[in-house]
């Protein structure tokens, strides 16, 4: 048929201009994407472009297909359309010939369409455009964290241990407690937020500052004039007091400082609270005297350029990790997400960047950058550099709503798109979309009424507001009852009334209960043709989705969990685990028994120990072995489909499990796992290595949403989900479950200066705790206004009230102060729609006085609760009957007491540092470290013969060459995994320690430890954790003792006899700035003095000792070998020697008895 196509245009076209940039800002259900897909045709259709010039963007892959599906079903659907004679009336595009022979080119090539997420967008870019970029043709995308890892950990060996501008800063870091592995989650949660940091670090003026404040405290009759003038200030006497002490706080710090003033003690010593209450107190505008006018202004200077020790390893040490990050990814070819935009903003910036600015430009006539509230000032940029100065020949449109920006603690700025708003709209204003397709009248009326702007405390504050009432787009949408009633669009209910303050507990059990009797009922015949899968339960998070799933159980409730976080934290990673380890060495025992107690194959535990030795016949064995053979062949695909259906796995969870959760988790890994195999050369260690490191929270997969679980079912189901995935989402009914508890604290302030810079201030004063609480709140506005609008028909919110509140209450708050102005007056809330009701459970008519327990306990937990809490009281009373002795260690005992900083591990406490006394380095940069040298260090040093060290008089090169010594060496090491090429290394230090002389406790020089009378390697003690009643070491006659806290158990690494007497030595590989014995004693003080002490506990009842006579003749001294500083000309250095007297150990032993030193540690 001949003629013309007239397809329906929707009217907003007409108000988005085609010659100029614009911002086109949505509400919820206002039809973004339905804009986004007719602009698309409409710039096809008049501006007479080719497909591929239209650039269309957004943020996820899950986005980005759902535009590329519908613009594309959009043109099939105009090409479609019966051509007609005639305009048949009403706003049309007209498609003739010429049309549509465009639009049928356009679909023909479709796939050429750049219908991209934005980081894909810019990564292709980087690729076609690698001459510009300067980046190589071949890139592999990795895990942005375990990459950052990767680069702190080599940093921290090769620079900031060991260099003098770093090296100080990091003992001051450690010195406090801290740990590496707190340092690298500091660093990277900078590094990842792309903010400046501050306050800023000035060594030079913070310094100068501490100098000028120790002259004044130091001042004679200062605390004195302090209290007069506070007097005569008519400051409170306790005030004045807590300013005095203060005074004296300052001035012990900086004499205990010196002359010389050590800026790292400082700093770690001093309390910026001090300073803040100080200056508080006493205003400037005061009458002072001359001196406290002076500490006053000394004061001000500490104040304004002190920064934590926090912030100073923030700014000195993350320059260093980044340059070390991006040499690292770029020799390598790697990079992250967030390089996907740094590479292209470079080379828009860089001395290419004419003409790769030139090539986007002649390509990508129009952008449409969906989601645009969640750009960042780096993305911006790039847009600016393409399109925004390109003198209006290229056109950029901005589509998003800032009041769905949640998206903040993901780098989102919405303060960017604001700025960028303010640029495109400077002579006309943005285009609004204004009518809601999503929900009914009365709900968007009631949303109107909620978020609306009027009234003295509107629920938007700030720069985003709700400006704009939404009009209904579909008048004709209406849902009703059973009875063909219309139902009431927002559902209050009023918690609280029967309690004094609602306390989280309380909140969530009530409100949980409520809504799954509440959905029974809906479901039952409260909204008609209503299925479980219409619902949505939105919660802050995760934890709340599983709290409120248990009273879903309960009632018979068919759930399922959307987009649930933490796939690697689950019980089926743990599985998958056990099993590949055990096809990685199908001859270890343990592994194979951990194996075979997972569901791949259901071995029963009691049944465990009949598999003890089993042939290699046996099916057990054999499949095992199987599966083993096709790892080694790097048969992944094969291996992992027979893990899943050979195993068995797939029939028992179908038949025997009430949901397909672990089955769906199980697929997921494994199709993870298969993923990385793809990447090249990979064996079963490798990922082994990528899912332990998963499971441990160290790396992450590389691919957008890697550790999000799977929709375990397509069944109908109620939906629980967190606010945040809500976002895009709709559903006819939604309840709003959890923000009612508090949310953690946090030691980085986020917020934005006045002139628009975000920024990171770590360890804030209240007014940046302030700003950044502002901002976080605003951010949990718009949070709550995407949950709320994700309703179709009916939403259902509780309501405290406010003077019910606890101290712990969180960003609900928000919404319900909000909901609390509306309240007031229940007659105009009934006729806007709006009901209030009492959920069951939330007032019984007992005293306002019942506590939580009371009112919990009558709220009925859940059986699966109740069953699961007795099931753990139970099994925790027999474990404790029937438990044996405990046996604990030094390990053990020093991870839990107070200061050790280190890793688990008596090797692990690592110091990455390399400089000793002077600046000399004590080691190459590359020589190993880690837990793993150290115990091959003590398995040369149990195995050597002392008689060759003495036979090659001095000549170390000959000893090391000998095939003895070199056998052992390199056995040593590779049975630790550690390098073979590390072997000289290794063997340097044993000849250096075992060589060097050493002056021992009584002032007598051994002149090395293979000139002993006597030694012993490895000397393994057992002996019963003192406890009352038990006899101590200072008594000879034991009697029958009952053992009721287990046993202390170790090993001395040697122990020797030298002038009558025995001493024992420790070898330790620390690697410290430096080894001299003032440096060490401080080090061993730190971590290795409760050891010595039970050590030297042991070798006393080894030898029979329990008099102070004794332990005077026959105990010699502790020497703990640093055997890195350790050489047969430097002296006692690396040697640390002491001797605690025999009172000093009864007093330890006592300690221990009393737990006052341990608390907790046998627990």
């Amino acid at each position: 048929m001949r003629g013309t196509i007239y397809y329906s245009r929707p009217d907003i076209l007409d108000a988005i201009p085609k010659d100029r940039h614009t911002v086109i800002e949505a509400s919820a259900g206002t039809g973004k994407t339905f804009t986004i897909e007719h602009l698309f045709i409409e710039l096809l259709l008049t501006q007479k472009v080719n497909i591929d010039n239209l650039l269309v963007l957004t943020y996820t892959e899950r986005a980005a297909g759902e535009l590329r599906s519908r613009i594309r079903t959009m043109i099939e659907k105009v090409l479609a359309t019966e051509p007609v004679l005639q305009n048949p009336g009403g706003r049309c595009w007209k498609i003739g010939i010429q049309e549509k022979v465009h639009l049928e080119r356009a679909l023909f090539s479709f796939d050429m369409a750049p219908i991209h997420t934005i980081h894909s967008f810019f990564q292709r870019v980087v690729n076609e455009h690698a001459f510009n970029s300067g980046r190589l043709f071949e890139q592999s995308l990795v895990d942005g964290k375990s990459a950052f890892r990767e680069a702190f950990l080599e940093t921290l060996r090769k620079e900031l241990s060991c260099d003098e501008a770093y090296a100080p800063y990091l003992d001051a870091w450690l010195a406090g407690g801290r740990t590496l592995d707190a340092l690298h989650d500091a660093l990277y949660a900078c590094h990842a937020r792309k903010r400046a940091i501050l306050p800023s670090f000035d060594e030079t003026a913070l310094l100068r500052a501490f100098e000028d404040l120790a002259r004044i405290v130091q001042m004679q009759g200062l605390p004195e004039r302090l209290q007069a003038d506070g007097k005569a200030n008519k400051i409170h006497g306790n005030t004045v007091k807590a300013l005095v002490a203060r005074l004296e706080r300052f001035s012990e710090l900086l004499d205990g400082a010196g002359r010389k003033f050590n800026l790292c003690d400082l700093v770690v010593g001093c309390d910026s609270e001090w300073t803040q209450y100080t200056l508080d107190k006493c205003p400037a505008g005061r009458s002072w005297s001359e001196p406290v006018r002076a500490y006053i202004e000394a004061l001000g200077q500490v104040r304004r350029h002190y920064v934590t020790i926090r912030g100073i390893v923030a700014q000195r040490f993350l320059p260093v990790v980044q340059r070390r990050l991006d040499a690292m990814k770029r020799t390598a070819g790697l990079y992250d997400y967030d390089d996907m935009i740094d590479h292209l903003l470079e080379a828009l910036e860089g001395n290419q960047r004419d003409a790769l600015i030139s090539a986007l430009r002649s390509r990508y006539r129009y952008a449409l950058i969906d989601e645009s509230q969640d750009t960042d000032e780096r993305q911006w940029r790039i847009f600016e550099h393409i399109f925004v100065r390109s003198g209006g020949r290229n056109i950029l449109y901005l589509v998003g709503d800032p009041k769905q920006a949640i998206y903040g603690f993901r780098g989102a700025d919405v303060f960017t798109y604001l700025s960028a708003r303010n640029t495109l709209c400077a002579h006309q204003a943005p285009v609004r979309l204004v009518s809601n397709y999503r929900s009914t009248a009365t709900l968007i009326n009631a949303f109107n009424e909620i978020f609306g702007q009027a009234g003295d405390a509107p629920f938007f504050r700030g720069r985003i507001t709700y400006d704009n009432h939404l009009a209904c787009g579909k008048p004709e949408f209406r849902v009703v009852d059973r009875s063909g009633r219309d139902i009431a669009p927002v559902v209050l209910w009023e918690l609280g009334s029967d309690v004094e303050k609602v306390h989280t507990p309380y909140y969530l059990n009530v409100l949980g209960r409520a809504i799954a009797v509440e959905i029974r009922n809906l479901i039952a015949g409260g909204i008609a043709d209503l299925k479980p899968n219409d619902i949505f339960i939105l919660t802050r998070k995760e934890s709340e989705g599983r709290r409120v799933a248990a009273f879903l159980r309960e009632a018979g409730l068919p759930f399922a969990f959307y987009k649930l976080n933490g796939l690697f934290q689950t019980p089926q990673a743990e599985h998958i685990r056990d099993l590949l380890l055990a096809v990685e060495h199908p001859f270890d025992e343990s592994r194979r028994f951990r194996a075979w107690m997972t569901p791949f194959f259901g071995v029963p535990i009691d049944q465990l120990l009949s598999c003890k030795g089993l042939p290699e016949s046996d099916p057990l064995v054999k499949r095992l072995l199987d599966w083993h053979v096709l790892a080694r062949r790097r048969n992944f695909p094969e291996l992992f489909s027979s893990i899943i259906h050979e195993s068995g796995l797939v029939r028992r969870i179908i038949f025997f499990e009430e949901s397909e959760r672990e089955l769906t988790d199980y697929l997921h890994i494994l199709e993870m796992l298969l993923e990385e195999a793809g990447t090249g050369g990979k064996e079963l260690a490798d990922l082994n290595q990528m899912l332990s490191d998963c499971i441990e929270g160290v790396r992450e997969p590389a691919r957008e949403d890697g550790t999000i679980q799977r929709l375990e079912t397509d069944k109908e189901a109620i939906q629980i989900m967190t606010m945040h995935k809500s976002k895009g989402l709709e559903a006819s009914v939604v309840f709003l479950y959890g923000g009612y508890g508090a949310a953690p604290s946090n030691d980085f302030q986020l917020y934005h200066e006045e002139s628009g810079r975000a920024v990171i201030h770590i360890d804030g004063m209240a007014e940046h705790k302030q700003s950044a609480q502002e901002e976080r709140d605003d951010e949990d506005r718009r949070l709550l206004y995407v949950a709320t609008t994700r309703a179709k028909a009916r939403l259902y919110l509780p309501y405290i009230p406010p003077e019910k509140y606890s101290k712990t209450v969180g960003m609900y708050r928000l919404l319900n102060d909000r909901l609390d102005a509306m309240v007031r007056d229940r007659a105009s809330l009934e006729r806007k729609g709006m009901v209030m009701r009492t959920p069951p459970f939330a007032a019984s008519g007992t005293s306002g006085n019942e506590n939580i327990t009371d009112v919990c306990a009558r709220v009925q937990f859940s059986a699966d609760e109740h069953n699961e809490q007795r099931e753990a009281e139970r099994f925790a009373a027999l474990r404790e009957q029937h438990a044996g002795f405990e046996v604990t260690s030094y390990s053990r005992m020093k991870r839990v007491s107070e200061g050790h900083a280190g890793p688990e591990g008596d090797e692990d406490a690592i110091f990455d540092d390399r400089v000793a006394e002077g600046g000399r380095k004590t080691s190459p940069l590359d020589t190993p470290s880690g837990p793993r040298f150290g115990k091959a260090l003590h398995a040369v040093m149990e195995q050597i013969r002392f008689q060759e060290l003495v036979e090659a008089k001095g000549d170390s090169e000959t000893w090391k060459l000998s095939g003895r010594a070199r056998f052992l060496a390199e056995r040593a090491l590779a049975c630790e995994g550690v390098g073979g090429e590390h072997a000289d290394y290794l063997l340097t230090l044993v000849y250096n320690a075992l060589m060097s002389s050493i002056v021992l406790a009584d002032g007598s020089r051994i002149p090395g430890i293979v000139m002993a009378d006597e030694v012993a390697s490895e000397v393994e003690f057992l002996y019963p954790f003192p406890e009352e009643g038990m006899p101590g070491i200072a008594e000879s006659h034991w009697q029958e003792i009952t053992i009721g806290r287990g046993f202390v158990k170790g090993f001395i690494d040697l122990a020797f006899t030298w002038n009558g007497k025995v001493h024992f030595c420790d070898w330790k590989t620390d690697i410290l700035p430096d080894y001299s014995p003032e440096k060490l004693s401080g080090h061993f003080a730190l971590h290795y003095d409760l050891q010595s002490k039970l050590y030297l506990m042991a070798l006393c009842k080894l030898l029979r000792i329990s008099t102070e006579t004794a332990y005077q003749e026959r105990i010699g001294s502790i020497v703990y070998c640093f055997v890195r500083g350790m050489h047969p000309d430097a002296g006692q250095s690396g040697v640390l020697v002491s001797r605690p007297a025999w009172s000093e150990l009864l007093t330890f032993e006592q300690k221990l008895i009393r737990g006052t030193m341990l608390e907790g540690a046998l627990s």
